[in-house]
């Protein structure tokens, strides 16, 4: 028998203190998901409802301005999409509008500003910029998502290992991702591995691993797998891949349109983070055949897209009707969670609190802690925490992997004290997710002795730790536990922490230090100098003031690095630093060529121009900025091109 107690019993007992939505502004992000979903729905129709959400004054409403730049973005206004992004103060820009941002270009056929926004988002590049915006599942697999429509595989590995860092690799929708991507650069056995690393499977990525083998070869391995799926886990096959139908799948008639087909495409659109479109089909199955009803997984995907596009009128209209969790909310526990992420993702706390408060199965209160998270109401994720202890229902590794990116300091170390009182405190991935943690807030001895309560250490836990002293000033310290992890330990460093180390080398200065370790990574730990990898060493060389030695190694290492508009940025940037002209030309004619409509090249050249007295050049490089349109979104992080 659960408490009543005053905030038993239903949402009447949610405190006014949790930080959803105003009711004005809810109301707004309603009309604008009604408005969306109707066939009438027209550029002048958002343009109106985008003048109504400035005179009622939530013109810098991250979640109203996250739905309109996604709505700009499905009209391929990016013009517009793209100066309301930039209307946002950069310091106050969250994960959600980060993410709505990739999204759009994704859909607009963009991979690779995605790509570039991922980078930037996470300050990965340019010399320590540091994080902007914690990335989250979503952030993760529209970035996967990105390298695999590019076969960007390096970039991909890296952004997996992020994945793995953070323990998102375990959820469904970003482990899928993974899954497709690794399967087409070949890595057939890694993406095995994040298959069964998994924490829940659908259909969806049965069938993605299942293709992966298939295409390479692996019949054996493939039939495994099919039979397994059926026999032992009771799914049924898809007709492809769903990844493979977000970019090819254009039109149903290739399709019999039967429940798995429109399954497999609203699940595909909904798993890469299309949920208008996703919704889009849905509407297209229920008009265009009504013996058609929409089978679980079909429930599933369509509640996760109303959540994730904030159309919760078409999410309780499809919970009354298909729905009956009041008498069996235990046998539909996936599906009570997903419409408890939708209610709560909409600002409709009320809704959530009547499944919650009969859930005995932490998975429904983690999606709706993810909720929260998404809309970065950190204190409502916490008070979700305390009412889950009032029930009696324990939180598991998954919600303290939710949690713990999403906090700083103060109430961090809370959650970590709330960790070993749960005793998951020999848990390696929240502890390795707790260094990040203290290393964000700039508590280093936090990290330090998190770091040191590690039972058995994994490679993860070492370069979290090297990372963290690497990006907190530590450089010495960095390197003495770099030393230690590569000649005392059973651990040997990745390609994460050789980033780290060269960056810590980069900003101290040593410059001799650092050419040792890049020279010899592939001879002592069997890793090949990656495009990253050299990218420090060239900012290494150039902040030494050593430009020529860092031409001469960019253009020795062969094709990919010398079109690699990563590196000759970096080059170019050493250059406006030492006014150095001659370096700089060249590294801009590269640039020019590789990024024609980049605008941050050319203002760097016409500064090292105006920096040596030459006016008439430095004019002449704006005026043929002039000439390529090219819009900048946020000064000092991030170039993308108009579209």
């Amino acid at each position: 028998m659960r408490p009543e107690g005053k905030n038993g019993g239903g949402g009447q007992g949610w405190p006014t203190s949790t930080g959803f939505l105003p009711p004005r502004c809810q109301q707004l992000k309603e009309a604008l998901a009604r408005a969306v979903s109707a066939n009438s729905f027209s550029l002048n129709h958002l343009r109106r409802v985008h003048a109504r959400v400035i005179v009622s004054g939530f013109g810098r409403n991250l979640h109203l301005c996250s739905l309109l730049v996604r709505f700009y973005f499905s009209f391929q206004h990016i013009d517009a999409a793209l100066r309301l992004f930039h209307a946002q103060c950069p310091a106050t820009i969250n994960t959600l509008l980060w993410n709505t941002l990739m999204r759009g270009f994704l859909t607009n056929g963009d991979a690779r500003s995605v790509i570039q926004i991922y980078k930037n988002m996470n300050g990965r590049y340019g010399g320590g910029g540091g994080c902007l915006s914690q990335p989250d599942n979503q952030t993760l697999n529209l970035a996967i998502t990105a390298c695999t429509k590019l076969s960007e595989f390096e970039i991909g590995n890296h952004i997996s290992d992020d994945a793995r860092t953070s323990g998102y690799a375990s959820d469904l929708f970003v482990g899928t991702a993974l899954v497709v991507f690794h399967c087409k650069a070949g890595e057939l056995v890694v993406a095995r591995e994040v298959f069964d690393g998994m924490s829940k499977k659908d259909e969806v990525a049965w069938n993605a691993m299942i293709s992966g083998y298939s295409q390479f070869g692996w019949l054996r391995n493939a039939v495994i797998l099919f039979n397994n799926m059926r026999q032992v886990h009771g799914l049924s096959p898809t007709e492809t891949s769903p990844a493979s139908l977000v970019s090819a799948c254009a039109d149903l008639k290739i399709l019999r349109p039967d429940a798995i087909s429109w399954s497999t495409i609203i699940s595909g659109y909904v798993e890469q983070g299309f949920s208008d479109i996703a919704i889009k089909f849905f509407f297209d199955m229920v008009s265009m055949n009504n013996k058609i009803v929409p089978t679980r997984p079909i429930l599933l995907a369509i509640l996760y897209a109303c959540g994730d596009s904030g159309n919760w009128t078409l999410g309780r209209s499809i919970e009354t009707k298909y729905l009956n969790l009041k008498n069996d909310p235990v046998l539909e526990t996936c599906l009570s969670a997903a419409v408890v992420y939708m209610h709560t993702k909409c600002g409709h706390a009320e809704f959530a609190l009547k499944i919650l408060d009969k859930a005995h199965d932490v998975l429904v209160w983690n999606a709706a802690i993810r909720g929260c998270a998404e809309l970065g109401q950190l204190n409502t994720s916490l008070l979700i925490i305390l009412r889950m202890q009032i029930y009696g229902v324990n939180p598991d590794s998954v919600t303290f992997l939710i949690l713990i990116p999403l906090h700083s300091h103060q109430t961090g170390r809370s959650i970590h004290g709330f960790v070993s009182k749960k005793g998951f405190a020999s848990n390696r991935l929240i502890m390795n997710a707790l260094i990040d943690m203290y290393s964000r807030s700039g508590d280093i001895k936090a990290s330090c002795k998190v770091f040191d309560e590690i039972p058995i250490k994994d490679v993860i836990s070492w370069s979290s730790l090297v990372k963290a002293y690497a990006h907190n000033g530590e450089e010495d310290q960095a390197l003495v536990l770099f030393n230690q992890m590569a000649n005392e330990s059973s651990m040997k460093p990745n390609h994460i922490t050789l980033i780290s180390i060269l960056t810590a080398c980069c900003h101290a200065g040593y410059v001799e230090r650092g050419l040792e370790i890049y020279r010899s990574m592939e001879e002592k730990f069997g890793i090949k100098p990656s495009i990253e990898h050299l990218g420090c060493v060239i900012d290494l060389l150039c902040r030494a003031g050593r430009l020529s030695e860092a031409t001469e190694l960019l253009e020795s290492d062969g094709d990919k690095s010398i079109n690699s508009a990563v590196l000759w940025g970096s080059l170019l940037n050493g250059c406006r630093k030492s006014g150095n002209q001659s370096v700089g030309e060249l590294a801009a004619r590269h640039l020019f060529d590789l990024e024609p409509r980049n605008a941050g090249n050319y203002m760097i050249l016409a500064g090292i121009y105006t920096g040596t007295g030459k006016i008439d050049d430095a004019k002449a490089v704006l005026k043929l900025l002039k000439s390529k349109s090219v819009k900048k979104i946020i000064s000092g992080h991030s170039w993308i091109e108009k579209g």
